[in-house]
């Protein structure tokens, strides 16, 4: 089977914001895997990152207009033949079991740790290059001699109160995929465009190619209009540059 590379690039804030926190959630949860002391860094530099995503908006409501919009969209599908009507009372009770359990916390998302002093104290020392030494932070230190099991267990303490934001991500993510299959098309000269219609916009633009392809694309997009550019980089330490090459790709336009 031929390994595929998929390149996405959101056309809202909304899309981005979503793929900014499921790449961390990811991040998070391939570092736990481990048991090293530079394992559980990485896992608090992300965890910090979420904080930090998550302070930019208001991520609730963000999340709750995405869930209900889903509902609405999927509810339409129900006296449609053709349409696994199993599998969609199953999403539809995923995506209303979410809403009903968001709407039930009275809280932001992860506000339990806005007090944890040791978290703010990493927060403050992230972002500053060379900042996480030893010496900057005594407690970090020492909090990473302490066994791995000990401080994964405080760690999936912590990511309790990120459960529902996670699933919620993960399942908007998953439907919003899956609403589109890929087409094939043909950049000419190494360039495609497209207008869309912003009556019905589209979330998601996904590219396939070959894992092996000579080429990646840069996007840019709005919900009016995408473009792609077809690169070529024989050295990574060199600029790419466009290609001129007739590219065969597939293309997703995802629209729920």
């Amino acid at each position: 089977m031929e390994n595929i590379a998929n390149y996405e690039y959101p056309l809202n804030e909304r899309t981005r914001s979503f793929l900014r926190l499921e790449f961390l959630f990811k991040q998070i949860y391939h570092f736990l895997e481990e048991h090293s002391s530079w394992s559980s860094r990485a896992v608090l530099t992300s965890l910090v990152e979420i904080q930090e995503v998550i302070a930019r908006s208001d991520l609730k409501t963000e999340i709750l207009k995405e869930l209900e919009r889903h509902t609405g969209s999927l509810n339409k599908l129900k006296q449609q033949s053709g349409i696994d009507q199993t599998r969609l009372s199953e999403i539809l009770g995923e995506l209303e079991g979410l809403i009903s359990k968001i709407y039930a916390t009275n809280k932001p998302f992860g506000s339990e740790l806005k007090k944890n002093d040791f978290l703010l104290a990493i927060k403050q020392r992230v972002m500053i290059p060379g900042g996480m030494c030893d010496f900057d932070l005594p407690v970090y230190h020492h909090w990473l001699q302490i066994p791995g099991e000990e401080r994964h267990a405080m760690i999936h303490e912590w990511l309790k109160c990120y459960e529902l934001l996670s699933g919620a991500i993960h399942l908007i993510l998953k439907l919003i995929r899956e609403s589109t299959l890929h087409h094939q098309e043909v950049a000419e000269e190494g360039i495609y465009q497209k207008t869309l219609d912003s009556n019905t916009p589209c979330q998601l633009v996904r590219i396939a190619l070959p894992a092996d392809s000579p080429y990646f694309p840069e996007v840019s997009g709005s919900k009016h209009r995408v473009s792609v550019r077809f690169m070529t980089s024989e050295n990574v330490a060199i600029k790419a540059k466009q290609s001129h090459d007739d590219v065969v790709f597939k293309i997703a336009y995802c629209i729920i």
